[in-house]
């Protein structure tokens, strides 16, 4: 990394700069290189030819970096004095301080590289040099998973930055400061509360539990759970929100649609859901001027406050009698390009009885996935949150994150790909267990009666939730289920459905307490993967004073799954997790390997 390094006394210099270095020489490396690839500027220049090697060669580099040497081994000014004796305590502070400045830069480097990364598919389009749609969608399929690795990075740079400084973190929704909240330079000013325009998109994920299933539920993970549009009535209908006041002329609104239905609300009402990241994207149209974005809203307005619009639990785009969170969106666009000119590289990328929005459609596993399958869906694509994130006919302006929710969701997150990753990959199920279905059956219809979720959601949404946050949050071991009183029991399975968000308080739970009992007695030993990733995480900062990347908590998750695998193989009765969420090992091939696997690279 080049510094500068004026001060006075220059000795030992390329010492302090290897021991003070807050940026692993790796990832520095490897960032620059995407962000000098991803502006064009680098001799190797991405084609529809060469798209998918190129983009994965990159991605996978920087998704492999280990974050050792992230943030300065010699704090304490003192002992670093005592290894410089050379330099005072004004030099290496003002050092520090030019550290601070190298580790703006590159989480900006990192930033602008996404930005950039959206407007390199425009240019391969307008080349127009794809062979077809299929080789079209291989390529966007690792732009996605380009964008969704820089993210990663940003997220833990930040996290080891502000744990590393001990920032004063602002919890204000949309809130204005770095390193919260980035902008494209374009929109440097960017407000989240005053510059918002009419037909804006805000991706949000939230900290609720059903987020992070819906964020890493498609075939390619997305970091996004919800989509909502921003609508400034003009005053040219008279319509009521949804708390059942008048719409209001200049006034900006929130649509969008949730489990209970449409809603058209306030901002101040919409960000009283706690919202963990939310970025804002704006359509690029030039010809209208922004017309074709507010008529979008607008057309999602009209319809969301004449009529009753039930949430779409089969994400199926061609039931416009109902609406998940994305469809409004495409449903708006699509009927704003009724009457107006939407044919922007359209005709040959977009995907033939597709709507017209987005460019790009999510695959969903139907065959393999115990969640589809359990959410009754019938569709093998669909409109994912994070698809907005490639289709290049909206641009990223801002994206705001709150940094003290960074590391929960991080951890869920990638718990919950690996989980869908082992389903889909080496075939592991929710075990067939009658009493896993009728606590399923019970459940749900305790969820209808007290409004928590509506009459028409399927019965396996809870089932499938219960049993994943099983995986991610039972802590079996440190309660020894043995030796408890089944009256004990019954208060944790309480506690947890209530915070599975089914049921609002543990007496409403009672009903379910003995299937619960029954399946709980089967994860005597287990330790929920968050702990698990939670407790190694604290041990790793207490030693490195750094935060997991992604890849350390890949293979954390990987170690636990095949140590947990050869128990069960060997019927022992330490078995964690492989008694209700397992593979069909008689297969060939089965999904247990037992060769030694090395995980030490990864420290």
């Amino acid at each position: 990394m080049s510094f500068n390094t004026s001060a006075q006394d220059t000795s030992n210099i390329t010492q302090l700069d290897k021991d003070l270095l807050h940026v692993p020489q790796s990832l520095e490396l490897a960032v620059r290189k995407f962000y000098v690839f991803s502006s064009g500027k680098s001799k190797m220049k991405l084609t529809a030819k060469n798209c998918v090697p190129v983009l994965s060669q990159i991605y996978d580099e920087i998704y492999r970096v280990v974050p050792k040497h992230f943030i300065n081994p010699y704090k304490d000014i003192t002992r670093a004095l005592d290894k410089y004796p050379k330099k005072n305590e004004v030099d290496l502070r003002k050092y520090l301080s030019q550290q601070q400045i190298s580790n703006m830069d590159l989480l900006h480097l990192m930033f602008h590289s996404r930005v950039n990364l959206q407007k390199m598919i425009l240019k391969l389009i307008k080349k127009d040099k794809f062979k077809d749609n299929t080789d079209f969608r291989n390529c966007i399929k690792h732009f996605k998973v380009a964008l969704r690795t820089i993210r990663g990075w940003e997220d833990l740079w930040t996290l080891n930055y502000a744990n590393h400084h001990k920032m004063n973190l602002e919890k204000e929704k949309f809130s204005n400061s770095w390193p919260s909240t980035l902008r494209q330079k374009k929109h440097a000013l960017f407000d989240f509360r005053k510059d918002l325009r009419s037909g804006d998109l805000l991706l949000t994920r939230g900290t609720a539990f059903s987020g992070a299933m819906i964020a890493r539920s498609a075939k390619i993970d997305g970091d996004f759970s919800h989509l909502a549009i921003v609508y400034i009535h003009q005053g040219d209908f008279e319509a009521l929100d949804t708390t059942g006041i008048p719409l209001k002329k200049g006034k900006l609104y929130i649509l969008e649609s949730d489990f209970e239905g449409a809603h058209v609300h306030s901002l101040d009402n919409f960000l009283e859901h706690t919202k963990s990241r939310v970025a804002v994207y704006r359509n690029i149209d030039t010809k209208t001027n922004g017309e074709l974005a507010h008529k979008a809203a607008k057309a999602f307005a009209q319809r969301a406050t004449s009529t009753k619009l039930p949430y779409n639990f089969s994400m199926d785009l061609y039931d416009p009698e109902k609406m998940f969170c994305t469809q409004a969106m495409s449903w708006g666009y699509d009927e704003a390009c009724l009457d107006e000119e939407c044919s922007l590289f359209i005709n040959k990328y977009h995907q033939e009885g597709f709507p017209k929005f987005p460019l790009f459609f999510s695959e969903v596993e139907t065959e393999k996935s115990f969640l589809a399958r359990h959410l009754e869906l019938k569709i093998d694509q669909s409109f994912s949150p994070s698809d907005l994130e490639v289709d290049p006919r909206f641009e990223l302006i801002a994206e705001w994150r709150n940094v003290e929710d960074l590391d929960d969701i991080r951890a869920r997150d990638m718990i919950l790909t690996k989980i869908f990753q082992w389903n889909e990959q080496l075939g592991y199920d929710i075990a067939e267990d009658s009493v896993i279905h009728s606590l399923g059956r019970n459940s749900h219809k305790l969820a209808v009666e007290l409004n928590k979720l509506p009459k028409h959601s399927p019965q396996g949404l809870v089932t499938a939730s219960m049993i994943v946050m099983l995986l991610m949050e039972f802590q079996g071991v440190s309660l020894n289920l043995d030796a408890i009183s089944d009256d004990r029991k019954k208060l944790l399975i309480r506690k947890l459905l209530v915070k599975l968000d089914f049921v609002d308080q543990e007496e409403q739970a009672r009903a379910l307490e003995n299937d619960f009992i029954e399946i709980i007695n089967k994860m005597n030993h287990h330790v929920g993967f968050y702990h698990r990733i939670q407790d190694l995480e604290k041990k790793h900062l207490k030693a490195h004073g750094l935060f997991l990347s992604e890849y350390q908590i890949d293979k954390t998750m990987e170690y636990i799954r095949v140590k947990d695998c050869k128990l069960f193989h060997d019927d022992s009765d330490k078995v964690m997790f492989h008694s209700i969420y397992r593979a069909d090992f008689k297969r060939k091939n089965g999904a247990c390997p037992m060769q030694k696997q090395n995980f030490s690279h990864i420290w």
